[in-house]
């Protein structure tokens, strides 16, 4: 297969296209800046963006396939348009160049965050509805982003499905993410309490084979879940402990106490030039975090599997360790 992958310097991207590349397929890259986390890897790199339709274009001439991964993740509201200009119009510009181009097949990667989550005695799965723009601006986004690509889908426009994850974690996580730069902390012991509320926790390596296998396993016009393993954080600091051998705070702070000192966070970044270590929407998301999120769906489909969130981690410790060494 000849597959094009956006956002695939980011930390699923990267993850994607070394599965491919180890199956032995041709992989087109698009990068926007910085091409880093693709060193080493035999495939064709594009330096462009989601905005310019010209960039998808050469990103996807010859290609049978594309999955896009590229995305922007907020915890601060919609930045000035940048979140929708990025996960919505984005999203047109590749579904639009897709189909100019004559590919079999898009892979869109969304999140569990585009649904509104039910009562925790209730499995979440593919079923539930979508969140509204009364929701947080990221969250809207990927609903938005949903509706595009799944319009186009069952209209017969091309073949495509949706990929849902939940927390993304694990090695190959460059930048790093937010909850790699956490993990990191926490190691270093520079965290000194555990906020409360919990995530589910997926290896970034089993939402990157599923992206793979619904390439060709996926059926046209469906949405998949892909859950790991629900952890409270709590229980993250113990799963840290084990994995990395080092002292973790007890402490966990109440909901309350990060609740009021929102504006206290948001000066003190901007003091540090820095973005602020949490927001109202990590608090919701912290707060209303599903702990059973149903992917049996995706292993039906798919034969998606999940690693346990205490190997995830371990890995995660020693990739970031050699990769800082190198």
């Amino acid at each position: 297969m000849k597959v094009a992958v956006t956002g695939a310097t980011g930390h699923l991207g990267n993850v994607v296209c070394r599965i491919l590349v180890d199956k032995g397929h041709e992989v087109q890259a698009l990068y926007r800046s910085e091409s880093s986390a693709l060193d080493g890897l035999d495939l064709t790199l594009h330096k462009g963006d989601l905005s310019d339709k010209k960039s998808l274009e050469d990103l996807m001439a010859g290609c049978d396939y594309v999955v896009h991964s590229a995305g922007l993740i907020s915890i601060s509201g919609g930045q000035d348009g940048l979140v929708d200009k990025v996960n919505v119009e984005g999203t047109r510009n590749v579904l639009e160049t897709a189909i100019k181009c004559g590919l079999k097949k898009i892979i869109h990667i969304s999140s569990v965050h585009a649904l509104v989550p039910p009562n925790y005695n209730t499995p979440m799965n593919e079923n539930h509805i979508y969140k509204s723009e009364r929701d947080y601006a990221y969250d809207y986004s990927k609903v938005r982003g949903e509706k595009i690509m799944l319009k186009a889908f069952k209209e017969g426009k091309i073949e495509g499905c949706v990929i849902r994850p939940s927390l993304i974690t694990g090695p190959f996580d460059f930048r790093p993410s937010e909850i790699g730069k956490g993990l990191i902390d926490y190691r270093n012991e520079k965290i000194p309490v555990v906020p409360p509320g919990g995530f589910d926790f997926v290896d970034v390596r089993d939402v990157a084979k599923s992206i793979v296998s619904a390439i060709t396993k996926g059926q046209n016009g469906e949405a998949y879940m892909i859950s790991g393993q629900y952890i409270s954080m709590k229980e993250l600091t113990l799963f840290i402990k084990k994995a990395a051998g080092v002292k973790v705070p007890k402490r966990v702070l109440p909901f309350w106490v990060m609740r009021t000192s929102l504006p206290f966070v948001k000066v003190y970044g901007k003091v540090r030039g820095a973005a602020p270590i949490f927001t109202k929407e990590s608090i919701a998301a912290l707060k209303n975090g599903h702990p059973n999120i149903d992917s049996s769906k995706a292993k039906d489909h798919l034969g998606y599997s999940s690693l346990p969130v205490l190997e995830t981690l371990k890995d995660f410790y020693e990739w970031y360790d050699i990769s800082q060494n190198k």
